[in-house]
Parts: C-alpha cells; sequence; structure tokens
C-alpha cells in the first residue's frame, strides 16, 4: 500500500480537479473543463505571485512572442485587435489574465504556493496533495495545506525550471548573480560590467535592451551557436489590415489558418528526406548570408554554423529570429567572448584561455530543465514510485500522447514529453492536450462526488479511476522514438530535444502538430483502463478505433526489441546521412 503522509490538523479540502500551474496550459484546462464538463470544482495552484506561467516569470528587458500572435492565443478567447504581430510580454501576460477572469479561473487560484507532494491512494481512489508556501515568494504567512481530489493535472511547463549556474566559483560573486527567467528589477546594469551566459532566444531579446540602456560593457560568453534569422515583416502592420480582422467576419481565422499551414510547412527541414534536405539548406543559405551581413566581420566565426563540422543542422535546435541582436553587436559596449569560463571570482570571470573579465553583474541565460518537465515536486504513483522514479525505470521520459503513464490513475501532464515542436504554438498544444485528458477523464469526473474522503471511515467508497494500458504506453513510446529517427535532431548535433541521460527525444513530437491534434482529438478508449466506472464509448468512437483513426501503427516485435535495449538511443543514429 502507498505511503499517505499525515494530514494537518485541518481535514483536507476537496475538489474534484487540481490543476497545478496557472500558466497557458493550467488555464487551458481550466476553461476547457468549464466549457466542455460544466466543470467549475477546480483549484489551481501557482507557485508564482500570478496569472501567466512563464509570461508572468518571464519579464526581462525585450522579452516577447517569436510565434504569431494570431496564433499564439487560444482558439476559445480570441483577440481581434493585437498591438503588434508578434507582441512584448506585458500584452501576452495581460491577455492571459483577461483569459483567466473571462473563465472565473482568477478566484479558483492559490497563488505563491508550490506542491511538494502528492499521493495516489489506492484504497479511497483519489489523490491526495500537499502544498507549502513557495519557495522566494512573498507568501506572507501562507501554511502548509492538505488537498485532495480526483482528478490531479500537471500544467508545469517544459521551461519552468531554470538551469543552474555550474561555473566554478560562482557561489563567491559579489554581485548580483540570476537567470534571465528571474530577472531581478531592483539591480541596475548603467554603467555596470554585464556578464550574460548564453546567446539563444532569451539573451537575443535583452542584450539589445542592456546595450540601449547604458550598461558599460556586456560580455556575451557564447556557449553554442544558433540559427539566427531575420525575423518578418509584421504582415497586419497595416490599417487596412487591422480593420479587415477587427471587422470581417471570418478574415480574423482565415489568417490564423495562414499561420497555421505556414508553420507547419516549415517543418519540412525537420525531416531527414530529400525535401527536409533541399529545405534546411534553403534556410542555412538565407540564415548565413544574414548573419554575415548584420553582424560584425570579427564574429563570424563564433556566430556562423558550419553543419558539415560541428553538425549543427537547422532543426537541432529552435530557429532564433533576429530583434535587433546581431546589429547590437557592432557597439562598443558589446563584446562575443567564445573562450568557455572556467570560473567565476568575487568581482570577475576567467576564461579558459586564461583572461580575467570585469563582472559587476551575472545574467544566465543558459536554458532550462526541459526533459525534467519541471518536476521539482514528488508525484508517487499506485506502485509508491514517483514520475523520476518510473521514468528511470522505462529508460527515460515519456507518456501515452505526452500525458498518461500506467501507475499514475486519475493524472496528467497536460504538457509532457513529445507533444509541442520546436517551431509551432505552444498555446495551440495545449489546448490539443487539455482537451485529450478531459475526454479520458470525462466519466470520473461527472461521477457523483464523494462525501467521505477517508478510506476506512464508514461510508467511504472507493472512487472510479482510469489508467493507460502499459502495453498502450510502451507502443507508443516505441513509435516516437522509431518516428524520431527520421529526424534531424536525432543527427549527434547536441540538441536539447533529447534526454541526455536516456538518449531518447523527450522534448518534441516526431511529426507535425497537426498530426498530433487528430491524435489528441481521437481518443483511443480501448487503451485505457477504466475501474469501477464505462468508458464513454459510442458508436462512433467504436468505428473511429475500428479503423485506427487517432491512434498509431502497430508496432513489431523486433522494433519492440529495439526500443527496450535502447539501440536506437541518440547518438548518431546508423544508416543514411543526412
Amino acid at each position: 500500500m502507498v505511503h499517505i503522509p499525515d494530514a494537518n490538523a485541518q481535514p483536507p479540502e476537496y475538489h474534484n480537479v487540481l490543476i497545478i500551474g496557472a500558466g497557458v496550459t493550467g488555464l487551458a484546462m481550466g476553461a476547457q473543463l468549464r466549457m466542455m464538463l460544466g466543470e467549475t470544482d477546480v483549484r489551481i495552484i501557482e507557485r508564482s505571485k500570478g496569472i501567466g506561467g512563464t509570461w508572468e516569470q518571464n519579464t526581462y528587458p525585450g522579452a516577447g512572442c517569436d510565434i504569431p500572435i494570431v496564433l499564439y492565443s487560444f482558439s476559445f478567447a480570441q483577440k481581434k485587435d493585437w498591438p503588434e504581430f508578434w507582441p512584448p510580454q506585458h500584452v501576452i501576460r495581460d491577455y492571459l489574465e483577461k483569459v483567466s477572469d473571462r473563465f472565473d479561473l482568477t478566484r479558483r487560484t492559490v497563488v505563491n504556493t508550490e506542491v511538494s507532494s502528492a499521493h495516489w491512494d489506492d484504497e479511497l481512489g483519489m489523490w491526495h496533495v500537499y502544498t507549502r508556501p513557495a519557495k522566494g515568494q512573498d507568501t506572507q504567512g501562507g501554511e502548509d495545506k492538505h488537498w485532495i481530489c480526483r482528478v490531479l493535472i500537471s500544467g508545469v511547463g517544459g521551461l519552468s525550471q531554470p538551469n543552474p549556474c555550474n561555473i566554478p566559483g560562482h557561489e563567491k560573486f559579489q554581485g548580483p548573480l540570476f537567470h534571465s527567467a528571474r530577472w531581478d528589477h531592483s539591480v541596475q546594469t548603467k554603467d555596470k560590467h554585464v556578464v550574460v551566459v548564453g546567446n539563444g532566444c532569451s539573451a537575443t531579446q535583452f542584450i539589445p535592451m542592456l546595450a540601449n540602456d547604458g550598461a558599460k560593457s556586456i560580455t556575451q560568453a557564447v556557449r553554442s551557436k544558433h540559427w539566427y534569422a531575420k525575423r518578418p515583416n509584421d504582415p497586419t502592420d497595416s490599417a487596412v489590415m487591422k480593420w479587415l480582422l477587427r471587422n470581417v467576419p471570418g478574415f480574423y481565422l482565415l489568417v490564423r489558418a495562414i499561420v497555421h499551414i505556414v508553420l507547419e510547412l516549415s517543418s519540412i527541414m525537420m525531416y531527414r528526406h530529400w525535401a527536409g534536405t533541399q529545405a534546411r539548406e534553403r534556410f542555412a543559405r538565407n540564415c548565413i548570408s544574414y548573419i554575415k551581413q548584420a553582424a560584425p566581420t570579427k564574429y563570424h566565426d563564433i556566430l556562423v554554423p558550419q553543419p558539415e563540422k560541428d553538425g549543427l543542422h537547422p532543426g537541432c535546435k529552435r530557429r532564433v529570429f533576429d530583434t535587433d541582436y546581431l546589429p547590437t553587436l557592432h557597439r562598443d559596449n558589446v563584446e562575443l567572448e567564445s573562450s568557455p569560463l572556467v570560473e567565476i571570482k568575487e568581482k570577475s570571470v576567467l576564461t579558459k584561455d586564461g583572461r580575467e573579465l570585469p563582472a559587476d553583474v551575472i545574467v544566465l541565460a543558459n536554458g532550462f530543465a526541459v526533459t525534467n518537465m519541471g518536476f521539482p515536486m514528488k508525484i508517487y504513483g499506485k506502485t509508491g514510485k514517483t514520475v523520476q522514479d518510473y521514468w528511470a525505470e522505462a529508460g527515460g521520459p515519456g507518456c501515452y500522447r505526452g500525458s498518461m503513464m500506467s501507475e499514475f490513475p486519475n493524472f496528467a501532464l497536460a504538457m509532457g514529453p513529445n507533444t509541442g515542436t520546436g517551431h509551432f504554438s505552444y498555446i495551440f498544444t495545449s489546448e490539443c492536450s487539455t482537451r485529450f485528458a478531459i475526454e479520458i477523464f470525462k466519466p470520473i469526473i461527472q461521477a457523483p462526488r464523494p462525501t467521505v474522503f477517508n478510506a476506512k471511515a464508514p461510508g467511504a467508497k472507493k472512487q472510479p479511476s482510469v489508467c493507460v494500458r502499459p502495453e498502450k504506453e510502451e507502443q507508443e513510446q516505441c513509435w516516437i522514438q522509431k518516428q524520431s529517427r527520421s529526424m534531424v535532431y536525432t543527427f549527434d548535433c547536441g540538441s536539447w530535444y533529447v534526454d541526455k541521460e536516456s538518449g531518447r527525444v523527450a522534448a518534441v513530437y516526431p511529426q507535425t502538430q497537426t498530426q498530433f491534434w487528430i491524435r489528441a482529438s481521437n481518443p483511443i478508449y480501448s487503451d485505457f483502463d477504466y475501474k469501477g466506472i464505462k468508458a464513454p464509448r459510442t458508436w462512433f468512437t467504436g468505428i473511429r478505433e475500428t479503423i485506427g483513426w487517432g491512434g498509431i501503427p502497430k508496432q513489431t516485435p523486433e522494433d519492440l526489441k529495439k526500443f527496450r535495449s535502447g539501440e536506437w538511443a541518440v547518438g548518431k543514429p546508423k544508416g543514411k546521412e543526412i
């Protein structure tokens, strides 16, 4: 039997559904529960001080969206008067707050609170969830609390856990040191020596702002190369287009559909076939031309990828749309440093080639623990294993449809492993994932509300539950890793889409988001084990399952053997080179 920690003196607070995280995914789940089921007995647990997830936390100068906002917004909460095609952080955060208010989720959200652990009670058929005041937040006397629910949803995103500083000596540094995702606005960078560690999407956005704000010097430690592309012009930046978007019925949806198609077509370069190769070569030529035209000549060797030498093909990482970053490198107060930082001292940093560089402020732009899927909390399933233990025994991170695991009943990762891609709208993907989870949990959520929350108490009744069948989960994971073999990021290019420990592709879906939407919209109920309640099958779902609509190809015994043995793990794949 799974150990359930002693509850506090206060009885647990019950809700049908508990959602961890009030970001994009948590809001998608809460809103769609209300729209699809009329369900309002929901609580959202949020460790930050407000609504918005990554858009509430990432407040660094210049923060903004690099996906066109007409698609990076909810289909059920469309806004036709966006000020920009790629709006800044505060505009997106305000939009998410309004969505939360519209669906009455703000008052159902508990902020400055983090989940310490959750435990499945198999006797009762419910989840015990334990929360505490969030670390580093102004909790103003918050307290530990015990909750209980029938359905538990993790809406914690893959970009919620910043990577720590791993440079020796960082604890000795006497100035401010922080991650860009936890920007310290009390720190003034004007007339200061600023050292930036990393050169991905975030750094590309905030370095021009710091340079313009009067930093004495900005030294950027370049950790790797990227495919920098010139950001396209705003196609809606005219009075006529803005009027059409606001006033012509269906025009906004047409623009949204066009953006969807364009982004999906760009995924061709992720594939290791002839068309993908042509698309990559064309994209590479355009990026290299832009980098050489926009950046100082002295930095070309540092910035320009060389796929034939470093293996960094387009698609191995997210492309980076340039927001005045490369032109900023011409400024006298900005310098790129290609020699790795090997030590941080009290007021300086040391490079591998022996130079000491002054540092008053250090900003980390070194990415996130993506394949951990934001799991600082411990979620214990029906056998007592945590999600981390479960994945370790399974050989790496993975879920059925990116959401569910066989040892965790009534639980879903609403944006788990292998859901999104590196080039599409995270909001679109979150809608797909949350609708899928709601369809699976529908009979559980709509069952009569329990009245007894202790399995030993008189009148206690085990609640219905559902979990994916183990063999179906393994089939799906096998298919994902097999399908990923045809993608460019499984070439040995150091892609963060790949879990470093297991060599499995864990961060992205190996097909288009349209294909993911089809599968998420057509659940195969026979892949699940419902206990104490019937699956929500209809004659239509029966036909759908018979013809395989929404399913994956059945994996052969040989495929399963290769998957279990780790033969498909990344390193360099066997077979034809790119």
